[in-house]
């Protein structure tokens, strides 16, 4: 449930739950660009050296990076559908959202 995931209150207004979303959309954009800064500094370090421990390292940063984005990214997309969701008509309650191999309900 969507409450539960996010942190939302049963008693919160759509327009809190709408506030909510944008911060949490804001803060994942920040780790996003923060991970991206990580990622590119690791490509800069893969260049840089030729030892065979340190590219095994930077591989793995790398590798942790970009599964970290890829659950990042996710997690932006299920925000700003939910968010869309309440803009669209404001009282979404138990609105199915479909996604491959499962169905997420946003309860409001």
């Amino acid at each position: 449930m969507v409450m539960e995931r996010f942190g939302f209150e049963p008693e919160m207004s759509i327009e809190a739950v709408q506030e909510r979303l944008k911060e949490l959309e804001d803060t994942i954009r920040r780790r996003i660009l923060k991970e991206m800064k990580i990622k590119e500094g690791a490509e800069n370090m893969r260049r840089a050296t030729s030892d065979k421990k340190s590219l095994a390292h930077v591989r793995t940063i790398v590798n942790e990076v970009n599964s970290t984005l890829q659950n990042l990214n996710q997690e932006l997309s299920d925000v700003r559908t939910y968010l869309q969701m309440t803009n669209d008509d404001g009282d979404a309650v138990s609105t199915p959202v479909k996604r491959p191999g499962k169905t997420l309900l946003f309860h409001l």
